[in-house]
């Protein structure tokens, strides 16, 4: 999920999510234009991953669960505003 995460919002703010250290993808969201999104939330979601990551913590069910949520969270509300609601999601609201 971290990696995923990353992964994406390197490519959707033009850095190399996966090879960038939560400090420098922190840096990078800081200076990307638009962003949406608290940096203390994003932050917290990648240092809790860094936790599980690099000092093996097992995370409990339910931390992974808030993680899930956090990882949505933080995808939905950065995505391009046309990309957030889907072709088909506009036919069903119409009909």
């Amino acid at each position: 999920m971290n990696d995923a995460v990353r992964q994406y919002l390197g490519a959707r703010f033009g850095f190399d999510g996966l090879e960038s250290t939560t400090g420098e993808t922190l840096k990078a969201l800081k200076r990307a234009p638009h962003f949406g999104l608290p940096l203390p939330e994003v932050a917290a979601f990648l240092q809790d991953c860094d936790l599980v990551k690099f000092a093996d913590m097992t995370p409990t069910v339910e931390e992974c669960e808030r993680a899930l949520a956090q990882a949505e969270r933080i995808v939905r509300a950065t995505m391009p505003a046309q990309a957030a609601h889907p072709p088909f999601a506009q036919e069903a609201r119409a009909s």
